[in-house]
């Protein structure tokens, strides 16, 4: 599931994530956010997935909950934060074919969509 967001907050996508992480039985596995922010021109990219509910003093569960595990940023300039973004195959796929690899953004890419993108949006 990809959730963009131009009018809505950040809040709110990350509400998106989790309700699609817990209200779709089991069948989304990762939802990936985009929020874009004209005020700073700015560019922020989540990905939720659902992880083992963990506490130190109970033993593990089969408890998930909506985790975010990566946050990117792409400022005005086209600098990108904790690159590369990567999508596991296997949240995306119930069958993953032999070879297949994780879905994998570098930097660069993410700068270049950037550029790309406010160009158009101008």
């Amino acid at each position: 599931m990809i959730e963009v967001g131009v009018l809505e907050s950040i809040n709110i996508l990350r509400y998106d994530a989790r309700w699609w992480l817990l209200n779709s039985g089991g069948h989304t596995n990762i939802v990936v956010i985009i929020s874009i922010r004209r005020s700073d021109r700015s560019i922020v990219i989540g990905r939720w997935e659902r992880m083992p509910l963990t506490h130190p003093t109970r033993p593990t569960s089969n408890v998930t909950v909506p985790t975010k595990v990566q946050r990117v940023l792409i400022d005005q300039n086209s600098n990108v934060t904790c690159a590369p973004l990567i999508i596991p195959i296997a949240k995306l796929l119930d069958t993953v074919p032999p070879g297949a690899n994780n879905l994998t953004f570098n930097s660069t890419a993410m700068g270049t969509f950037a550029n790309d993108f406010w160009s158009v949006a101008q």
